[in-house]
């Protein structure tokens, strides 16, 4: 085998029980190369990280490995949050009596300024259960940077970030290529991947349809063909999908928004889908007020005419709020329930009902065919699921109840463009019945398709300005968020 090839993976098949993750897999990875890894959800990509950074072995075929050092950033993050962020970082390297906190603290700005993040907000002292999403990401990034490996897998590293930290992460991995790194990339941005990666392997059924075919040579919507086997829209919104919302006969305002800082008013329609775009402080300052989570007066919130003083989530969600987040293996699923007793928990709070009935099952099931997920054991454990099915059942959640106001954390986070799409039908469904959507995304094309209004928030956080969708393009919206 070649100095250069870091992996070699020929016929590669893995199973679990009756379900067939890999059947057919062939994948070369060199030195100094950045190779997109692609297909839908459900594909096989997360069993074949799984199998490259040898946290779990092949049932078939033949693997050869060229280098022992393998970093991996997963998708759902694996963040320990009683933990520092120099122990996040450094727990798998700085091990016996030479580890010291000072030495930890040291190589945790060193990788932490590769990221743009030097003397930034996350601090090495800092508990990582006190950062955010995108925050975590970043601490992620910066643990497999820290590793010191000749191949780093990483599964949708940039799905949390804005667009100014994904620039960042871009030039950090061009720099590892150069050092002859090899790094393989999952997302699905194709205009990420089209900055950034040399070649692509796409899987579709868990079989290698494309292989090691360079980007130059194959275009977007062969790329979606073979994903699917079916032709699909771009997921860059091509076709904008423009979700342009039907308030109410009444046009009475749903929800009124006041920053007392700025003095900024938002009055939002019930039916109204609002974007939240900007560095992720903003949004995640509002949303900790309509939870009942922050003390801070600094947002002043009036529903439907009452003010909106929740004591916490469980009181918001009992008046009518929902919640997404988009952490969703941390804070969104409960792991040791039943996929069943996911998708009902949020019913069992609103209507005070705590033991099962059999009524259940007929409910989730009735779900499951809506929202594209029958062929799913409902009472398997969430694990079971893809990352883009898994957002399905927390979309499950919240339906049949009266909600009033929903709340969207990079709802479309990690999943393929099938998904994406039926995720935006089922979110205009939810407006079209009345509910006000507060949708938070990083990605600014994905609020500009989805969205009537977008609230742009300044890098430090504070709202400036509610934009219509049809007279502001990207970079407009670049230019009032100051992100780059």
């Amino acid at each position: 085998m070649s100095a250069n090839v870091l992996v070699s993976a020929q016929g590669v098949t893995k199973s679990f029980g009756s379900t067939k993750a890999l059947v057919d897999v062939s994948i070369t990875l060199l030195r100094g190369e950045i190779h997109a890894l692609l297909g839908g959800n459900g594909a096989g990509k997360s069993t074949l990280i799984g199998i490259l950074s040898q946290n779990s072995s092949p049932d078939g075929g033949a693997i050869h490995f060229g280098t022992e050092k393998v970093a991996v950033v997963h998708q759902e993050l694996a963040i320990l949050p009683e933990l520092t962020v120099a122990e996040n970082i450094t727990i798998g390297t700085q091990r016996g009596p030479a580890f010291t906190w000072r030495r930890a603290a040291e190589e945790t700005e060193r990788v932490l300024e590769m990221l743009g993040q030097g003397h930034g907000e996350i601090r090495p002292e800092t508990i990582a259960g006190t950062l955010q999403l995108h925050q975590m990401q970043l601490v992620e990034i910066a643990r497999a940077l820290s590793s010191g490996a000749d191949l780093i897998l990483l599964d949708e590293p940039t799905a949390s970030l804005t667009l100014d930290e994904t620039g960042k992460l871009f030039a950090v991995l061009r720099a590892l290529r150069a050092k002859g790194i090899g790094l393989v990339l999952v997302s699905h941005r194709m205009h990420e991947i089209r900055q950034v990666a040399d070649r692509a392997t796409v899987l579709r059924d868990g079989r290698t349809v494309v292989d090691r075919r360079a980007l130059s040579e194959i275009d977007d919507a062969t790329i979606l063909r073979e994903m699917f086997g079916t032709a699909l829209l771009s997921p860059e919104g091509e076709h904008p999908i423009h979700a342009t919302t039907t308030p109410a006969p009444n046009s009475q305002t749903g929800l009124h928004l006041h920053h007392k800082a700025t003095g900024i008013r938002v009055d939002v329609a019930p039916g109204s889908i609002i974007g939240l775009a900007g560095t992720p402080q903003g949004p995640a300052s509002l949303f900790d007020t309509l939870l009942g989570l922050s003390r801070d007066d600094g947002w002043e919130a009036i529903v439907e005419g009452k003010p909106w003083r929740p004591r916490s989530p469980r009181a918001a969600v009992k008046r009518g709020l929902g919640y997404i987040s988009g952490d969703r293996a941390a804070k969104g699923v409960f792991p040791e329930l039943s996929i069943r007793d996911n998708a009902m928990i949020a019913r069992q709070v609103v209507r005070r009902v705590s033991v099962r009935r059999p009524s259940e099952i007929h409910a989730v099931r009735a779900q499951a065919a809506a929202l594209g997920f029958s062929h799913v054991d409902v009472e398997a454990p969430p694990r079971s699921l893809s990352g883009g099915t898994m957002q399905k059942v927390l979309i499950a959640r919240w339906l049949d109840l009266p909600l009033k106001v929903l709340l969207l954390e990079e709802p479309t986070r990690g999943v393929d463009v099938r998904t994406k799409t039926d995720l935006y039908a089922m979110i205009r469904t939810l407006a079209e019945s009345g509910v006000v959507v507060l949708w938070w995304s990083t990605e600014n094309r994905e609020l500009l398709s989805i969205s009537s209004q977008i609230l742009a928030f300044t890098v430090n956080g504070d709202p400036q300005l509610l934009v219509d969708t049809r007279s502001t393009n990207e970079a407009e919206l670049v230019h009032h968020t100051g992100t780059t």
